[in-house]
């Protein structure tokens, strides 16, 4: 069942409210019993987007004005992010996967691509494995590879953060008042996320999907994020790919994709987007969407 969401005085319902995006409408689903917010517009064929671990639909609102022209986007809220409902279980990338491919047969929709960021190229990556014969490409936005060798002291900090958070309460409310605060958003962004820093950027962008999320998603995803090997899916994957990065990326370097690219180039590409980090479809929106546009004309053209 799908019905329009009631709005309510939160930040990404003014969003629409004040018409940042024109044309833009919040709708919730019902998914195997859970209420799913999600964001829908454009015209065209369909594109489901996937946010990025501290964020929601709204993380997306950038890109939105320079695609809905030329194709349908559904934005989703992932569960325990946003307005979503939460999931009576552990969080992990393949359970977010297996609520994508149920929310796009919930609303029967057929989309030519996938495109995540970030966290969400990893559930992309992983939506392809489930319905990848379904799409005509899958789409990663600053996708994350770094070597393996990298990750051991990452799995251990995430797993054991996990143990002491999830069986204290008050612990787990004040981590996420800390993940959450404009201190935390704007040090991020200045360090990691942006190639030149935007102060108003980040406030416009920064805080939204942090205040909504719930601490546990962010905690169980980080763990499931330092636990997931990017390449092996690459490397497997025979349909096509699109590689989408911010040249000036700190937190995933394009140059982790280049072997594997070379070594698949009748079904992978790159875009590196110049002036651009790894919140590439914030600081470029447009050179982003334009690189999309792109290459899914040249897929559908083929067929």
């Amino acid at each position: 069942m799908v019905s329009f969401i009631k709005m309510k005085n939160t930040a990404d319902a003014n969003v629409v409210e004040n018409g940042i995006v024109e044309g833009i409408s919040l709708f919730k689903a019902n998914v195997n019993g859970i209420d799913v917010n999600f964001a829908k517009v454009g015209q065209g064929p369909a594109i489901i987007l996937v946010h990025g671990l501290t964020n929601n639909w709204f993380g997306w609102g950038r890109v939105i004005e320079f695609l809905k022209d030329d194709f349908t986007l559904y934005i989703p809220d992932l569960l325990g992010y946003g307005h979503s409902g939460d999931f009576n279980g552990d969080y992990s990338l393949q359970q977010q996967a297996q609520f994508i491919s149920d929310f796009i047969d919930t609303l029967e929709i057929k989309p030519v691509a996938v495109m995540g960021v970030s966290m969400g190229s990893l559930v992309t990556a992983e939506v392809g494995k489930l319905i990848g014969d379904r799409l005509k490409s899958v789409i990663l936005v600053s996708p994350l590879l770094h070597p393996a060798r990298h990750s051991y002291l990452k799995v251990f900090f995430w797993r054991q953060l996990n143990k002491l958070m999830l069986k204290r309460d008050f612990l787990m409310r004040a981590y996420k008042r800390f993940i959450a605060t404009r201190f935390m958003s704007h040090s991020l962004s200045f360090f990691l996320n942006m190639c030149r820093y935007d102060f108003k950027l980040v406030e416009k962008y920064g805080f939204v999907g942090k205040r909504l999320m719930r601490t546990k998603t962010y905690l169980q995803m980080s763990l499931s994020v330092s636990l997931y090997d990017l390449r092996e899916f690459l490397q497997i994957y025979t349909d096509n790919i699109l590689l989408i990065y911010g040249k000036c990326d700190r937190v995933a370097r394009p140059r982790h994709a280049y072997d594997i690219v070379a070594s698949k180039a009748d079904t992978m590409n790159i875009v590196e987007i110049d002036s651009a980090g790894h919140w590439v479809q914030v600081e470029k929106p447009e050179e982003l969407s334009n690189a999309v546009k792109k290459y899914l004309t040249a897929i559908l053209s083929n067929d």
